[in-house]
């Protein structure tokens, strides 16, 4: 079902969707301490899996090669709706010693409905992470990446984040604005005390997507006029036949470079199921090395 635009629908939806944000954050932050061995790390860069091992492997691969932290750890949070894709991206960790935290995959079942958005789902997801991993960890640094955004040159977070409490991808909306927690960089100190809320959120008739509720616990005490934010360049890499809307050309032929360092593979794992999409991330994926156009 796609959400209608007229002014009635959104007046009864709008309570009804962030009622649905309260919930899934309420089910998502009652923390207990994990069980899994927790190494204390300066820098934790958390990449979020939805369906795509091959994006996973060519992350740490990258990330490895690129990332110039002194101190950092990766972290793979497993939100893949299938069973087959979760075993694969296990077994790509564990045979790169990497840490791997699988999201209860109820998570995904009460986040997402016909009404709601994979934004619930990755918010949700996040949220998780945050409340059972991270606060138990509490490095002075973390990352959030999205599966879909790799290095393709050096990059050192810690000196982007600089003495900024946190740096990446804004969002603006109306008056509202929030970090892409695609690509976000924050100090964890600053994080902890605000009770982070990742999810999506609409704020008077303003929709923020993933990481929206944020602004509530924590960007609206910042001017974003005063603030710096990572430099983004969207580029459309190939033209597939049959795509006219804007949105559709821009999840199905469009990257972005972030920092002139990263490239984002706009629904690299095709969510959208757009035609095309799979042949697009293959021909990104073979150039990302090269940093070829």
């Amino acid at each position: 079902m796609k959400i209608a635009e007229s002014e009635w629908f959104l007046s009864l939806y709008r309570p009804i969707f962030n009622l649905h944000s309260r919930w899934m954050r309420f089910l998502t932050s009652r923390a207990s301490k994990s069980r899994l061995n927790i190494e204390y790390h300066q820098m934790m860069v958390v990449i979020v899996a939805w369906n795509e091992e091959k994006l996973i492997r060519k992350q740490i691969e990258l990330t490895r090669k690129h990332l110039k932290d002194e101190d950092w750890q990766l972290v793979i949070v497993d939100n893949s709706s299938k069973t087959e894709k979760r075993k694969l991206i296990q077994q790509i960790c564990q045979e790169e010693r990497i840490t791997y935290l699988p999201v209860p995959k109820w998570i995904n079942t009460l986040a997402c409905h016909r009404i709601f958005f994979y934004g619930f789902s990755h918010g949700a997801a996040l949220n998780w992470m945050f409340y059972h991993y991270l606060q138990f960890v509490k490095p002075k640094f973390f990352a959030l990446i999205d599966h879909d955004c790799l290095p393709g040159r050096d990059y050192n977070l810690t000196e982007a984040l600089g003495i900024k409490d946190f740096y990446g991808v804004d969002r603006l909306e109306d008056n509202s604005w929030y970090l892409w927690p695609g690509f976000a960089i924050y100090r964890y100190n600053i994080v902890e005390k605000a009770k982070p809320n990742f999810l999506p959120i609409y704020i008077d008739k303003t929709y923020l997507d993933a990481g929206g509720a944020n602004y509530l616990q924590l960007y609206q005490h910042y001017n974003h006029e005063e603030l710096k934010f990572a430099e983004v360049q969207t580029v459309r890499i190939q033209k597939t036949k049959g795509i006219q809307s804007a949105n559709d050309i821009y999840h199905s032929d469009c990257i972005q470079r972030i920092d002139n360092a990263w490239i984002h593979i706009i629904n690299g794992s095709n969510y959208a199921k757009l035609k095309g999409k799979e042949k697009m991330v293959k021909k990104v994926l073979e150039k990302i090395e090269d940093n070829k156009d």
